[in-house]
């Protein structure tokens, strides 16, 4: 299994499902409580290439976005205990199943667990229950990215492979959050909306990005889920001269040589991390 993930090019998805109580009402916010819980893939475990290599540890990969969010909360409240369950390389339908980088390769985690993500998460939940808030999560750009690299960006391909996979992503995300709520009822949860590293070596890909990141929407609406989108502060950032230089500067795909790491650098994630803190509005809790 590849541990690198990407946003990746897929179609639109509507998504309905029954709401379960809301963390808040939009615009309400709430304090972080004792313990911060980090779901997701590689981006949740802060994954870069060129950290990656012998003697690599999980404490190798400490600049990620929850890393840098965690901080933030810091500032607001140093208790607050950080479990990142975040595996390389998971899959809406893996995040189920067991985590591939710990089992097979033996690979260390951030928080070691045996059982898959979800239980893991679940059992954490209800070991501390109305202690846990917030909750982040990224899923679903890798389960995708198997049908864009089995079918070698062939459009013929993607177009009769992908929608089955798109409903599959949607159905599990929705169950993901379903469970994440119904044990958590009153806590944050925050989920990512993806950048576009692929823009540098396939640019009219953003359009359909912007459609992954409305299914990843549609999913999280009705258990009053949060957005976080890395979209306009990596591809979109006006401090860059072009799409293309932001996404050169941002992640790993142009340098160092030879490139083609579509995970954030240190500075990227930081972006990323801001963007969760702003969507969690702990910052608006000290005005």
């Amino acid at each position: 299994m590849r541990v690198r993930i990407a946003a990746i090019c897929v179609a639109v998805l509507t998504l309905v499902a029954g709401a379960l109580p809301a963390a808040a009402a939009p615009g309400q916010y709430q304090a972080p409580r004792k313990y911060y819980l980090a779901l997701g893939d590689s981006l949740a475990y802060g994954f870069e290439q060129t950290k990656f290599g012998a003697g690599a540890t999980a404490q190798t990969f400490d600049t990620g976005y929850v890393d840098d969010f965690a901080r933030a909360i810091h500032g607001l409240r140093p208790d607050v205990g950080v479990t990142n369950y975040g595996c390389p390389g998971e899959t809406t339908s893996s995040y189920f199943g067991g985590c591939a980088w710990h089992a097979l390769y033996g690979l260390p985690l951030h928080s070691t667990y045996t059982s898959s993500q979800e239980t893991a998460a679940l059992a954490f939940l209800n070991a501390h229950p109305g202690q846990v808030s917030p909750i982040t999560i990224d899923l679903g750009a890798n389960d995708a990215l198997g049908v864009i690299n089995g079918c070698h960006f062939d459009s013929t391909c993607i177009a009769g492979t992908l929608p089955g996979v798109l409903q599959t992503i949607g159905a599990n995300l929705s169950l993901t959050l379903a469970h994440l709520r119904a044990a958590a009822p009153r806590s944050e949860i925050i989920v990512m909306q993806y950048y576009n590293p692929l823009y540098v070596v396939a640019p009219t890909t953003d359009p359909l990005l912007a459609q992954l990141n409305g299914v990843i929407a549609a999913a999280a609406a009705p258990y009053g889920a949060r957005l976080a989108n890395a979209f306009p502060v990596i591809n979109g950032n006006p401090l860059f001269t072009s799409e293309a230089a932001a996404v050169c500067g941002l992640t790993g795909m142009c340098m160092p040589a030879p490139g083609g790491d579509i995970h954030a650098n240190d500075q990227g994630y930081a972006l990323i991390g801001n963007e969760f803190w702003v969507a969690s509005g702990y910052g608006q809790l000290n005005d």
